[in-house]
């Protein structure tokens, strides 16, 4: 009975064990199958869920029952001895095995244990072998991988003879060794296409395709490489462009060659030789183009066309805003109109000096200063017109106060405006004229003129500001021109007061100064 029970339980493990020892083949092959049909997805899970049930289930139940029927034996086995040996038999006790049941049932622990971990860890290889179908490994890690698939079906070997540590360590190198693959699938992607676009950059369009080709493989949405594949079916067609617009451009025929590899980049929009070229030339035409308005803004600054100068200088700068040269022409038209302000405001100054105008000639050279403070001939030209201009409005001034030259004061301040203007080198006509208009008033009014005054010999006689003379019969004095008040006093009558003008050109007549009415 006991030999019927272990052959159902081998027969039944041996059944159960098939779909495991099969999983590294599944694995091995389930790519293509999962990608192309639905119906092969049922199947594995359901084949995948049996093994489970058989890893983790089965067996522990299997085991129960091998040591139940186990020991059933040994007890019979110790009975039949006891009954040989005449020692007496507990009825339902087993006194010969407890410590070999204890033991059995910590192995049995233990082996569960590694079982349980073998069956995950199997589990996450089957995982990872359908990342890496999914991504192509067998096209550019083929060796490596069958090495990770072989270490699968070497534990699986181990599992199904029930080694379940052996099973659980063979199982975690094939793990690290598809981790690994897992992990270079990234890096092995971008080589495939960095190494594509090189090819395509050599135009190598073998390569090119093979490179992309493995990187669709691979990552089958990936854009780089789908364009890559599309870009190596004209590859020979855009060479073939790039030549022609590279003759073009070095004869000199830029628009010819802008057209051709405008055609090219038409024809793929990725190429960087394409772009590289077209950008190439646009630069020549663009330089070309910058050293035609160059030359055509100088040519109107020449010719003192500024605004025509300014506008082309300007475009200049739209084609090339980085460049100085625009910034250099800009300011040599600035400069041109300043010195062109500058002739025409020293012109103007010197129509105002010829005319003697001296105020307007000043305002012109300020004008002249405040666009070039360092003009020189401004400068001076400013000096002496303020100074001549000063001069005669004191000239003028100084001669309508003519009548007021009597007075000391007066009398000085006019002699100083004489002094100032002899020191002037070519004051001009005009001054020159006031000049001696003036000197002749100030001769004639420091010019004493010989007044009589006429008194009784009794009468106090005083001018003021002048001198007190006394009493007299008659009196000389040298007065110069202007207004004089003479005043005459006797005791017992009344003053007498007359205000005198002595004129340059008097004829001598005497003054009488006589106190007549008594009081």
């Amino acid at each position: 009975m006991s030999d019927s029970k272990n052959k159902e339980a081998i027969e039944v493990l041996e059944i159960a064990s098939v779909p495991v020892r099969k999983s590294a083949a599944l694995s091995e092959h389930s790519s293509a199958s999962l990608l192309s049909k639905k119906w092969v997805w049922v199947t594995f899970i359901v084949l995948l869920m049996l093994a489970l049930y058989v890893v983790f289930l089965l067996p522990g139940d299997l085991d129960r029952k091998r040591i139940n029927d186990s020991v059933s034996d040994d007890d019979k086995t110790a009975t039949h001895s006891r009954q040989e040996k005449n020692e007496p038999i507990e009825s339902g006790v087993v006194t010969s095995q407890p410590d070999a049941l204890e033991k059995t049932e910590a192995v049995d622990d233990v082996s569960q244990q590694f079982k349980v971990e073998a069956g995950k860890l199997l589990a996450s290889i089957i995982e990872l072998e359908a990342h890496l179908d999914r991504h192509a490994v067998k096209k550019w890690a083929a060796e490596k991988y069958a090495d990770a698939v072989e270490q699968g079906r070497i534990g699986d070997e181990h599992y199904r003879r029930q080694q379940y540590r052996q099973a659980s360590e063979t199982f975690q190198l094939a793990i690290n060794r598809l981790q690994d693959l897992k992990q270079r699938i990234q890096p092995t992607l971008m080589q495939a296409l960095t190494r594509g676009e090189q090819a395509l950059t050599q135009g190598d369009q073998n390569t090119a395709f093979q490179q992309f080709a493995l990187a669709i493989a691979i990552s089958p949405q990936d854009m780089r490489a789908i364009n890559g594949v599309q870009r190596t079916k004209t590859l020979e067609q855009l060479f073939a462009l790039l030549q022609r617009g590279s003759s073009f451009e070095f004869h000199n025929q830029l628009q010819q060659a802008k057209l051709v590899y405008e055609e090219a980049i038409t024809l793929d929009p990725l190429s960087d030789e394409a772009r590289a070229a077209l950008a190439r030339v646009d630069t020549r035409l663009a330089d070309e183009e910058f050293s035609r308005i160059l030359a055509v803004a100088y040519q109107a600054l020449q010719n003192r066309q500024y605004t025509d100068a300014r506008a082309a200088f300007k475009d200049a700068k739209k084609l090339k805003p980085d460049a100085s040269e625009p910034v250099t022409g800009l300011n040599k038209v600035d400069a041109a109109i300043r010195e062109a302000k500058i002739e025409n405001l020293l012109v103007e100054a010197e129509h105002f000096v010829q005319l003697q105008q001296w105020q307007q000639a000043a305002t012109s050279f300020e004008k002249v200063l405040r666009l070039n403070n360092n003009h020189k001939q401004a400068s001076s030209g400013l000096r002496d017109s303020n100074a001549k201009a000063m001069i005669l409005d004191e000239l003028k001034a100084a001669l309508a106060s003519s009548d007021q030259l009597y007075k000391d004061k007066v009398l000085q301040d006019a002699e100083k405006v004489l002094e100032s203007v002899a020191g002037l080198t070519s004051p001009g006509a005009i001054i020159e004229q006031h000049y001696e208009q003036l000197q002749r008033l100030v001769r004639v009014a420091a010019t004493p003129v010989p007044v009589i005054l006429v008194s009784d010999n009794h009468t106090e006689v005083v001018v003021f500001k002048v001198k007190r003379l006394g009493k007299f019969k008659q009196y000389e004095l040298q007065l110069r021109p202007g207004p004089y008040t003479v005043v005459g006093t006797r005791n017992g009558y009344r003053d007498v007061r007359k205000v005198i003008n002595i004129k340059p050109e008097s004829n001598n007549s005497s003054i009488m100064i006589v106190c007549e009415e008594s009081i």
